[in-house]
């Protein structure tokens, strides 16, 4: 694949090899880390709602569950075929 012109956005992503110190990646990886706690709030009340939702649905009702996260695997385009074959 050739660059992307200015301006416009990859739809794939890719792989970026950078040298930082190991100060800098201590301090991007505790940044990181501050955003656990809020995942795990956000995790905790999803699953309470998701449980509430489903102990209170009536004969006529139904919880329907979609899982998007296919959507979100990044893979190296260079990988095995095996890789995505099993």
């Amino acid at each position: 694949m050739g660059p992307i012109p200015d301006g416009e956005a990859s739809k794939h992503l890719r792989r970026k090899d950078i040298e930082i110190t190991r100060r800098a990646a201590f301090d991007e990886l505790i940044s990181m880390l501050s955003m656990h706690p809020k995942h795990v709030c956000n995790a905790r009340a999803q699953a309470s709602s998701f449980k509430a939702a489903k102990a209170s649905l009536k004969d006529h009702e139904a919880l329907v569950v979609v899982d998007f996260a296919e959507n979100f695997t990044c893979r190296e385009r260079v990988e095995a075929q095996s890789t995505y074959w099993n």
